[in-house]
């Protein structure tokens, strides 16, 4: 495991709704999604290996969970993109098993100042049965390309209570990628949009935090919701962990 060697690095111009406090996230999340085999290139293969990888990463490799954490929050957050919208994003791999891997992307402006931290699993699945997973290809140089990376903790929030506010949506054409199913970047907007639709309707009262800027966010990725589906997503407020959760109900289940 390397600790010392230096991330693969890509630089990006972030889009004008980016800049936006409530699109953070989104933003955060399609940054990474755009960039999600960066990692590649700090693994010691050939470049018709690096293609390969590449390829089933596009095609075959599914996400389990995605954490984020949001280091710059709220009018810092729209100050910082606005004076300096152009971002560098670097990747490595944090973790490999057996038939998944765990990447570690860093966002921070041209300026130096370092906006979020993410974490995603990815699971190899076969071509054929997305329920089926398989061994990554190349195992031995995933592992040798593995890096020591700050963690992101999440903390728990309780189950989702029978009050919780549901919002209904349905899964557009747009939402959907090569895989056919919604891209995991799409559920930062809609948390978002459904958070608030819950504050707009007076779920949060009383509750000053749950309208805050989003800083911690943990994503398990349970299903694979396709175009024209329905969406039910449940949004409440853990007193305990003082935090929100969300729960995706595709179609009522």
């Amino acid at each position: 495991m390397s600790r010392a060697a230096a991330l693969p690095m890509k630089q990006l111009h972030s889009m004008y709704v980016d800049k936006a406090r409530q699109n953070a996230l989104g933003a955060v999340m399609r940054w990474c999604d755009t960039f999600g085999s960066l990692y590649v290139e700090s693994m010691s293969i050939d470049d018709e290996k690096k293609c390969e990888i590449r390829k089933l990463q596009t095609f075959q490799y599914v996400n389990r969970i995605s954490q984020v954490q949001i280091l710059v929050r709220g009018q810092s957050w729209e100050d910082a993109l606005v004076k300096h919208p152009n971002i560098s994003l670097s990747q490595c791999l944090s973790k490999v098993g057996r038939t998944s891997c765990a990447t570690f992307s860093s966002g921070s402006t041209n300026a130096g100042t370092e906006l979020f931290r993410f974490i995603t699993v990815y699971v190899n699945v076969d071509a054929e049965d997305s329920t089926k997973t398989v061994p990554l290809l190349y195992p031995e140089e995933h592992k040798a390309a593995v890096q020591t990376v700050p963690d992101v903790q999440v903390p728990f929030v309780c189950p989702r209570p029978a009050d919780a506010f549901i919002w209904h949506t349905t899964v557009r054409h747009t939402d959907c990628d090569l895989i056919g199913h919604m891209n995991n970047a799409v559920y930062g907007d809609l948390m978002e949009d459904c958070r608030r639709q819950a504050a707009a309707s007076g779920a949060f009262k009383g509750v000053e935090a749950a309208a805050g800027d989003v800083h911690l966010v943990s994503v398990e990725y349970l299903g694979q919701p396709k175009a024209g589906q329905d969406l039910d997503i449940a949004v409440w407020w853990d007193e305990g962990s003082h935090l929100l959760g969300f729960e995706f109900l595709l179609e009522g289940k």
